[in-house]
């Protein structure tokens, strides 16, 4: 229970004992609504509010009675572990080199280490096994309502692998069987957007983090705003227990741009004099920038800034992750730049940190006299994560801010009293967040450019709207 809770339950059980009852249920209600009032509550009540405008709306559309699953790839695990607590019966039509009884072996282990930590009572391993069977190949996708391709991808014909197997499997589904795609979808999904109909679209699914499971549904972008075109998917992820949260499909679903934010935000406080390791630290999200960079490999996050951001960041500026690879950092496919501990940069790795401090000094940047604390590291992640959203609600690939705080939060996984770089800008003040973001003095003054909208906003006493309030972005 966080403190100021606790200070009221305190404080409410004392009056209980040395007021009369009328006045002690006052002060109880006085400290009820002051607790309502603080950040804390209002992240979480935000939060809770956007959760549940994901999972309104279009009860006409009936959910599935069971779901295929094409091959048993990275979410296929995750997705069959929310199928059978749902108790939705699960098919699984393998692929070549996968095999159905390693599969079934996988689930049960996972299921009996739930049974040892309590999660789940050992009754229930058999009756959710019981829900797992194997399809007899392509042609039992017929009577199959609801399928999920989860193929394994394979080598540098990755696309073209795929693409052929999304043709087959919508060769063989029913006219109105609802397909999500994984493979390849949360870097790609536009170059599968010819692919998709209003019944096909692209799935990535984020499990256990932050506030909770969420699934981002990409679909063609003149199908992504079309209440008719998402009802079929949202009851089939309401069915399994999943919040689904919708886009347009792009190349880098909106969690990849909005953690390649994230990464910059990081950069710039490394510029500014901070060590690595003390921004992860600092940050309130479970996703660690420089710790999540380094577990994956130094190599892909330069090139996202440039796909993702390209067409915004003009500083000549070096790239610290670019240091990293050419020093020969790449984390988890090389050296890590972290020591055995990961607590903190090895050495060598700091000694590149030097470096690239000494390069960017050399373009004319100039770091403030101290580091930045927490509350700023806080502050430049919120501003990273404010401007790349703005772009992406202004070039209607989400429609709402809520949205967009609702996929920042779960898939970074930020602490409740975080309600997203929207929220954060509002409840600072805007005036108060125009005043912070004018003082910041960043490396690459471009990316943290002021958004238009928000002088607009602030001159016409505009806001954002909250969650379940319409489909514009702005009251």
């Amino acid at each position: 229970m966080a403190s100021a809770q606790k200070e009221a339950a305190l404080a409410a059980l004392e009056a209980v004992q040395l007021l009369p009852k009328s006045a002690a249920l006052r002060f109880a209600g006085v400290q009820k609504e002051d607790l309502q009032q603080t950040h804390l509550s209002r992240s979480q009540t935000y939060r809770r509010a956007a959760k549940l405008a994901s999972l309104r709306g279009h009860p006409n559309t009936h959910a599935p009675a069971g779901l295929t699953l094409v091959g048993t790839g990275k979410q296929a695990r995750s997705i069959t572990l929310h199928a059978m607590r749902a108790n939705l019966p699960v098919q699984i039509i393998t692929l070549a080199n996968e095999s159905f009884a390693a599969f079934q072996n996988v689930i049960e282990e996972e299921l009996r280490r739930r049974v040892a930590r309590r999660m789940l009572p050992v009754s229930q391993v058999e009756t959710s096994m019981s829900l797992l069977s194997e399809g007899a190949g392509f042609e039992s996708l017929k009577s199959s309502g609801f399928v999920i391709e989860c193929a394994t991808q394979t080598g540098g014909n990755a696309f073209n692998e795929i693409s052929a197997l999304i043709k087959q499997i919508k060769a063989h589904c029913a006219e109105n069987t609802v397909l999500l795609l994984t493979s390849g979808m949360r870097s790609g999904a536009a170059e599968f957007s010819e692919l998709m109909t209003p019944k096909v679209a692209a799935l990535q699914l984020h499990p256990d983090i932050g506030s909770g499971e969420l699934a981002e549904i990409a679909l063609k972008p003149e199908f992504a705003r079309t209440e008719r075109h998402q009802a079929p998917m949202l009851s089939a992820l309401r069915r399994l227990g999943i919040t689904p949260s919708f886009q347009a499909a792009q190349n880098g679903l909106v969690s990849s741009r909005l953690f390649t934010a994230l990464c910059l935000a990081a950069e710039e406080a490394v510029a500014q004099g901070a060590r690595p390791e003390a921004v992860d630290a600092a940050l309130p999200c479970r996703v660690k920038p420089y710790a999540a960079q380094n577990a994956e490999g130094q190599r892909a996050q330069p090139f996202r800034i440039n796909a993702f951001f390209g067409d915004v960041l003009e500083s000549a500026a070096p790239g610290l992750n670019a240091a990293f690879l050419k020093a020969g950092f790449e984390g988890g496919k090389g050296t890590s730049a972290f020591d055995p501990s990961r607590s903190k940069l090895t050495e060598d790795a700091f000694k590149t940190v030097a470096h690239w401090r000494s390069q960017i000094s050399q373009t004319g940047y100039g770091p403030p006299p101290e580091p930045p604390g927490g509350d700023e590291v806080t502050l430049l992640a919120t501003v990273a994560l404010y401007a790349a959203g703005s772009r992406l609600i202004e070039a209607g690939i989400v429609a709402t801010p809520w949205e967009l705080d609702q996929i920042a939060t779960a898939t970074l996984g930020f602490t409740p009293d975080y309600g997203g770089p929207f929220f954060e800008a509002e409840a600072m003040g805007l005036t108060s967040f125009q005043t912070a973001l004018r003082r910041l003095k960043p490396l690459r003054p471009e990316f943290f450019a002021e958004p238009d909208r928000l002088r607009d906003m602030i001159k016409n006493g505009g806001r954002f709207t909250k969650p379940g309030q319409g489909t514009s972005a702005y009251l």
